[in-house]
């Protein structure tokens, strides 16, 4: 789906020299290129500067940025604009798992012969129509650290941690699977992003589901959890047209899930799977 992927020290941003050294090796000078970016302000920050560095170098025809935001459990109505690519993304909002989706769809249509720009709208409408909450019983443990970043009790739950360990919105008392479940797949259907596409009735959009493990979760407690949003997700008449399940992005050894839903609009299926 990718042809590169540039990473910097455990949950620090690559720099920008990195990330041009990736972009001279791969960077298509006939067709332009895609950089899929996690909203986080040193990767948005440097993944720009390189871009424009690159641009200057004129390594491709063109280069397109998009800025990925599915985190619903960060609460905010405050948008950024970068100064070097123009792109526009909320504040605060970070990318998790969601990110994978966008990798695939914009993946897809590059491998059908689509136009950088074709390739460009497509991972757009993921990113306008996705929403990822994450939970977790532990946070992980940084190498080097003989200690996880944050402790919780036996019988506690955290509810929108991101990938690097950062705090979620809220700690609660340990529930049942389904009733851990309910609650992220309410706060997912009751966000700005799909309360009027999943959460109205009747909709004319359908679902794709994806079940992440953040590291430290058993396939047990995985396909438990897949189920479990299935049931839900039917009893709230929302059609899904294909489950994921799997470890597809972590957080070290974070004993935690996350769920993503990526709205479907209608007519877009094929597209989109």
């Amino acid at each position: 789906m990718l042809t590169a992927a540039v990473a910097g020290h455990v949950f620090a941003s690559p720099s920008s020299s990195q990330i041009l050294s990736a972009l001279r090796r791969c960077a298509s000078s006939r067709h332009g290129s895609l950089v899929i970016v996690k909203n986080y302000t040193g990767d948005v920050i440097n993944f720009g500067r390189a871009i424009e560095r690159a641009r200057w170098e004129g390594l491709a025809k063109d280069f397109k940025m998009v800025v990925v935001a599915d985190d619903v459990g960060v609460v905010t109505n405050q948008k950024l604009t970068n100064n070097d690519t123009n792109e526009v993304s909320d504040v605060g909002r970070r990318g998790l798992a969601g990110t994978v989706l966008v990798h695939k769809v914009a993946g897809a249509a590059a491998a059908l012969g689509g136009s950088l720009e074709e390739v460009y709208r497509a991972a757009q409408t993921v990113t306008q129509n996705i929403a990822t909450i994450g939970v977790a019983l532990s946070t992980c443990t940084v190498p080097g650290s003989t200690v996880e970043t944050r402790q919780m009790g036996s019988k506690e739950v955290e509810f929108g941690l991101g990938i690097h360990g950062e705090p979620g919105f809220e700690i609660k008392k340990l529930e049942s699977s389904q009733k851990t479940v309910q609650q992220m797949l309410d706060k997912i259907l009751n966000s700005p992003e799909m309360r009027l596409k999943l959460g109205a009735r009747p909709s004319s959009y359908s679902a794709v589901l994806l079940v992440n493990n953040l590291g430290g979760t058993t396939s047990l407690e995985l396909y438990t959890t897949a189920r479990d949003a299935l049931l839900y997700l039917r009893d709230r008449h929302v059609h899904v047209l294909k489950t994921y399940a799997g470890t597809l992005m972590t957080s070290l050894d974070m004993h935690g899930i996350s769920l993503t839903l990526l709205a479907v609009p209608p007519g877009r299926e094929r597209q989109m799977l």
